[in-house]
């Protein structure tokens, strides 16, 4: 729940004009003092800041609330804190009206917000329920009666504010018939005067509207007149204008007539000049024929070229294949060699073979030598099982080989293959064009190199010259520095001040240096120090070294006053760049401010001394002019100027050069790392194409040696496959051979004797003869093999001889210096650089062709245009000749209208002078207003449709004329009389009291209608929830009245009955002993009702139904008050619904038990928001802070909080510095409170 924290209070009622704070606590808190220090003025703060109406405080105006010995204004304000610990603010300040100003955190609210915001905290004190005071207690207490119970209800719940509303409207509605009936009065008097006199008003009326209408078509015709006068004269002039125009144009367009003929003889010498040009163009057509068949030998060049580069190509392949060939037949001739060794190796096998069986066969002849036999034979098969199985081991190894070989083959021409597609993705597939282009773009790469490096040579030159020019500047600088110092580095503690800044935009910034060093003067020589310290130091320096006459400024201590905003505001008043602030101008750091303010900030740039002279005389700032010229306040221009052209550059010029100069430096040495970094990237593009061209020659000769190795591979697979046939054979014939021996070894062994042996042998003998001579003719037939490779090789060899003289004739021809490997890629590579050239030119030579085709069609075209030019001439002289004839006709019309407008304007003269001669007043109206307009609206005004030509505008005046004439007759015909000037303003006077009494009773009798419409919605269905609510509110306090009363009076039950059925017809008070009361609880509602009814005209305060007595004279005055006191505490919260509680010495006529007995209800009370275990927590009521005046010292004692209060000579303050929670002051009573809280806090 929301409390009040503080209240801070000026000027109020016994408060002096100095702000009183009082701090508040939540929770029973007591304000105690003396009589007259302000206890009461305290709670009428509070209920003056929560917008309690004037009758809450007893006075008849708020200005009564204001302390009479005070001037200051009267303030209130209020500190809250609500339920989650927001604090909020509520002022008010009394206005010079007898009003008050609210605002609610600061920010202005009316009365009803203020309200409305309380009671959303629920802190609201509406209708005086929450404030309870001695009076009312001790009134209530006195007189009990059921009205003044009712009313005390109403005022809890809002009825009595409902009922004095109704009250107040009826009122209303009383007064309001009795001032209508006074209207109608007046106004039916008002209406017989004014009847009387209302047909003569109206044809003195009719009269004067009759003349007025009359002078204002008279004013008008005569405007009319006179503006058709003048416009006639305009139109007679535009008619002389137009036909001296005309005179004018029939001259110009016979002028232009020869003109045209002229050109039209110009054109035709033209077109004949441009056939004659296109005859010679024609004849230059031979010449084109010519370039045409340079352009078809230079076609045929290149066709001569490219076959060239074929026929070169197709050599190369050749060369390649023959080369292959050779190299093919050199294998096989190795081949055939090795086979004719391996068969003559056989057939020496085989013989000797056969020598050993012939030793055999002698052996065999005899028995004798079986055993030899035997043991020969067995050697011999022997010998054979181990060559079958060497030969075996050698075609294994040859098979092995084979397979390894064809293993490398497969690679080789994977290889080949990926080399092959990568050659052609790369676009080498035409070695010789890949190699012209590469060469050519290393040619232009170098070129472009040369280029740079001569550009890089420049920007050095420029370089070391600007870096000199910059190095003389600043020696410029230091001689016209003189004798002032300058800064030994950035962490100098001080510095000149035309150090301390430096130009934005230097190229910029010339035209301002003239004014900037107006402007600086001799500050640019002052020393700016960092500090106070380093300005003593530097000043002691200055003092020995060179005897004073140093002045410094400390940034430390400077103080310049900052423009920049009232300048910034003049400069935004004028286009941009004709007022510069100098300050925009420079570039510092933020330490230099202060100074650059005191050097250049007194003064704007002015663009010219236009803008100078508006600066001062708009803004009042003073300005200086790019010329040097000061404009200052009192002086428009003046300060010094000089003459420039003798005169030494002083320092700021000096520093502008020098910055120009450092820029452009910068410029150079940027531009200068630009073109090296260009430069490194041309050779980076060179090394790229030469690795480029490198990585293309070793792709090539990559492939190639692929292809090399690759036909080799096949070449000894072939090779190692006719060895591997051949080991296979061998081994074949040696597996025959060695079955031989075994059989002969058996037939040995099984028969024992030579014959056998001997028919074996001659079997085995004849068996190697045969061998011996098939191998014979097989080392025949491969040594005339060997010999046919031989002759194939050596043929081949001749051509590929026979070739490469050819080709080397055909390179010497062509100036070729390469050998080796390269000698073919060079001679493409030359014979593309040709072709390429012999395109390049047959390129140019179309192009040439082609422009001169253009130009002959751009000459053709041209004698065409010439040809229409001609034609255009030749029209442009007919329409030449029209014109003229027009012309002349026009004039002929423009000196008839001359005449006629003439004519026109003497009518009009004379119309105009026959109505000024009527109506004389017109010569000073049309005297003051020479041109009236004629467009007036009104319904007898006669419609010129916008045309403002003499003849509509003297139409017009004719026609006003006619109705001035109508209303004139109907003057003449009236008989009415102008009336005296008292008469008609009286007849005026009573015609607009009329009017407004009329409007008056109108007025009153809506408001009777509406009051009335009011009156009656509020005493019908309009009434029943203000009932409903009035009733709840009942219930409510009723049942908070028996819980307090309770409380306060244990001995007793009391209770608060209706006397009717209706809350407002009355209220009665009963009570009974506890006892009695618990005997009779159980009674019901229709027994006491009905109890009611048989006793209603009963109104003796002794009167008891059931053990209930009505009426409070049965008990003491302490219980009445006691009673009246819990019954104003019931209808405050009941009522209110506020947090808040006030209590003004409502505990005056209470003793000390009784006071003590208060005291402890409403802390029960204010502690029951933050607990629900008190007392006051199970009577159902609560509130968070109670604000308590009071003089007991008992009640002080229970209080959580005591605020002691005393009264000075400047009023109301807090005693003792504003403590609160006890005193240390000298009222006795505050004392012995502190003391028994004290003792109550050891307690617990």
């Amino acid at each position: 729940m929301a409390h009040i924290t503080s209240v801070r209070l000026k000027a109020f009622k016994s408060v002096g004009g100095e702000w009183v704070e009082v701090p508040l606590r939540p929770g029973l808190c007591a304000i105690v003092g003396p009589n007259g220090c302000g206890k009461s003025s305290l709670l009428d703060a509070v209920l003056f800041a929560f917008a309690a109406p004037a009758r809450s405080f007893g006075v008849a105006s708020l200005t009564e609330l204001a302390n009479s010995d005070s001037s200051e204004i009267c303030e209130v304000v209020v500190q809250l804190r609500g339920r989650g610990g927001d604090v909020h603010t509520v002022a008010a300040a009394l206005t010079p009206e007898g009003g008050r100003a609210f605002k609610v955190n600061g920010r202005i609210r009316s009365g009803r917000e203020v309200r409305d915001f309380l009671r959303s905290m629920g802190a609201s004190l509406e209708g005086g329920a929450c404030v309870i005071r001695q009076a009312r207690v001790t009134a209530l207490a006195d007189s009990a009666g059921p009205a003044e119970l009712a009313a005390l209800v109403a005022e809890a719940s809002g009825l009595g504010r409902w009922n004095e509303e109704v009250a107040a409207a009826s009122e209303e509605v009383r007064r309001t018939r009795l001032a209508l009936v006074e209207v109608q009065a007046g106004l039916a008097t008002l209406e017989r005067s004014v009847a009387a006199d209302e047909a003569q008003m109206q044809a003195v009326q009719r009269l004067e509207a009759l003349e007025h209408e009359a002078a204002e078509l008279a004013q008008r015709m005569a405007g009319l007149l006179q503006a058709a006068l003048m416009r006639s004269r305009e139109e007679a002039a535009e008619a002389e204008l137009a036909g001296q125009a005309a005179r004018a144009a029939a001259e110009a367009a016979e002028q232009h007539v020869q003109e045209c003929q002229e050109a039209l003889g110009v054109e035709q010498q033209k077109l004949a000049a441009a056939q004659q040009q296109g005859e010679v163009d024609n004849a230059g057509s031979c010449g084109s024929q010519i370039r045409g068949n340079g352009l078809l030998a230079l076609r045929q060049r290149v066709a001569a070229a490219e076959e060239t580069l074929r026929l070169a190509e197709d050599a190369s392949a050749q060369r390649r294949q023959l080369r292959d060939q050779a190299e093919a037949a050199a294998t096989e001739a190795a081949r055939l060699g090795a086979a004719r060794a391996a068969a003559a190796a056989e057939l020496a096998a085989c013989q000797q073979a056969q020598r050993r069986v012939a030793a055999d066969l002698q052996l065999a002849e005899s028995a004798a030598n079986a055993a030899a036999l035997r043991a020969s034979v067995a050697a011999e098969e022997r010998r054979l099982a181990s060559g079958v199985a060497a030969k075996q081991a050698a075609a294994g190894a040859a098979a092995s080989h084979a397979e390894q070989l064809a293993a490398k083959l497969e690679a080789l021409k994977a290889e080949v293959q990926c080399l092959t597609e990568a050659r052609q993705a790369a676009g080498m597939g035409r070695e010789a064009v890949a190699a012209a282009a590469s060469l050519e773009q290393q040619a232009m790469l170098r070129t472009r190199e040369q280029q740079l490096q001569a550009s890089l040579h420049s920007l050095r030159q420029q370089d070391q010259r600007l870096t000199a020019e910059a190095g003389a500047l600043l020696a410029r600088m230091d001689r016209s520095a003189g004798s002032l110092p300058t800064a030994a580095g950035p962490d100098t503690a001080w510095r000149p001040l035309h150090q301390c800044f430096s130009f934005r935009e230097p190229e910029g910034c010339s035209k301002y240096v003239e004014a900037l060093t107006v402007l600086a003067g001799s500050k640019l020589r002052v020393l700016v120090a960092d500090s106070l310290e380093a300005a003593g130091c530097l000043l002691e320096s200055a003092e020995h070294g060179r005897g004073g006459g140093t002045r410094i400024w400390p940034l430390d201590f400077l103080a310049a006053p900052d423009h920049s905003q009232s300048q910034r505001r003049a400069a935004s008043a004028f286009p941009a760049g004709q007022v510069v602030l100098p300050a925009d101008l420079l570039s510092f750091a933020p330490a230099y401010r202060s100074a650059i303010l005191r050097a250049f900030g007194s003064h704007v740039i002015a663009a010219s001394d236009a803008v100078a002279e508006q600066l001062i005389i708009r803004f009042g700032v003073p300005s200086v002019t790019l010329a040097g010229r000061l404009t200052s306040r009192g002086t428009l221009q003046g300060g010094w100027r000089g003459d420039s052209s003798g005169r030494q550059p002083g320092l700021l010029h000096l520093k502008l050069s020098l910055a120009v100069a450092e820029q452009q430096l910068a410029a150079v040495r940027q531009q200068a790392a630009e073109v090296k970094a260009e430069v490194d990237k041309v050779r980076g593009q060179l090394a790229m194409a030469a690795a480029q061209q490198e990585a293309a020659a070793s792709a090539v000769a990559e492939l190639a040696a692929a292809q090399q190795e690759l036909s080799a591979c096949q070449r000894a697979l072939e090779s190692q496959q006719a060895l591997q046939t051949d080991a296979e054979a061998a081994l074949g014939r040696l597996h025959a051979e060695l079955a031989a021996k075994q059989q002969l070894l058996g037939s040995l062994a099984e028969q024992g004797q030579c014959s056998g042996a001997q028919a074996a042998l001659q079997k085995e003998a004849d068996r190697l003869a045969a061998a011996a001579q098939e191998l014979e003719s097989a080392v025949g037939k491969v040594a005339a093999q060997l010999a046919a490779a031989i002759t194939q090789q050596g043929r081949l060899q001749a051509q590929l001889e026979v070739m490469e003289e050819e080709e080397l004739e055909a390179e010497e021809r062509q100036g070729a210096s390469e050998e080796g490997a390269s000698k073919e890629g060079t001679s493409r590579c030359s014979t593309a650089t040709c072709l390429a050239a012999a395109r390049e030119e047959l390129a140019a030579a179309a192009a040439a062709l082609a422009a001169h085709q253009a130009q002959l069609a751009v000459r053709a075209g041209a004698v065409a245009a010439q040809q229409a030019k001609v034609e255009q001439a030749a029209a442009w002289l007919c329409a030449s000749e029209e014109a003229l004839a027009e012309a002349q006709e026009q004039a002929a019309a423009l000196a008839q209208v001359t005449d006629q407008r003439q004519a026109e304007r003497l009518e009009l003269q004379q119309q105009l002078d026959g109505l000024l001669a009527e109506v004389p007043e017109l010569a000073a109206v049309l005297a003051a207003a020479p041109a009236i307009c004629p467009a007036r609206n009104g319904s007898s005004q006669p419609e010129t449709s916008g045309d403002s030509s003499a003849a509509a505008l003297r139409r017009s005046a004719a026609a006003l004329g006619r109705q001035r004439a109508k209303l004139l007759e109907e003057r003449r015909r009236s008989s009415a009389a102008r009336l005296p000037l008292s008469e008609l303003m009286r007849l005026r006077e009573q015609q607009a009291a009329l009017g407004a009494a009329r409007q008056q009773a109108a007025t009153l009798g809506t408001a009777v209608q509406r009051l009335q419409e009011g009156i009656a919605a509020s005493s019908g269905k309009a009434s029943q929830p203000v009932l409903a609510a009035h009733e709840a509110v009942f219930s409510s306090i009723a049942a908070t009245f028996a819980s307090l009363a309770t409380a306060v009076l244990p001995a007793y039950r009391l209770r608060l009955h209706k006397l009717g059925r209706e809350v407002h017809e009355g209220l009665v008070l009963e009570f009974a002993p506890h006892e009695a009361a618990q005997a009779n609880s159980s009674s019901s509602l229709e027994q006491q009702e009905q109890s009611l009814d048989t006793e209603e005209g009963s109104t003796d305060g002794s009167s008891s139904c059931g053990g209930w007595r009505r009426g409070l004279d049965a008990l003491s005055g302490g219980q009445r008050t006691m009673v009246s006191l819990a019954l104003v505490v019931a209808a405050a919260m009941a009522g209110g619904g506020s947090s808040l509680l006030l209590m003004d010495e409502a505990d005056a006529a209470l003793d000390e038990a009784n006071q003590q007995l208060v005291a402890r209800l409403f802390d029960s009370l204010s502690r029951a928001s933050g607990s629900g275990t008190t007392r006051a927590g199970a009577l159902g009521t609560s509130c968070t802070q109670v604000l308590a005046v009071s003089h007991s010292p008992t009640f002080q004692q229970l209080c959580r909080h005591v605020v002691q209060l005393t009264r000075g000579p400047g009023g109301t303050r807090l005693a003792g510095g504003g403590s609160t929670g006890g005193s240390t002051g000298g009222d006795p009573g505050v004392a012995a409170a502190a003391a028994g809280r004290k003792k109550k806090a050891r307690k617990r």
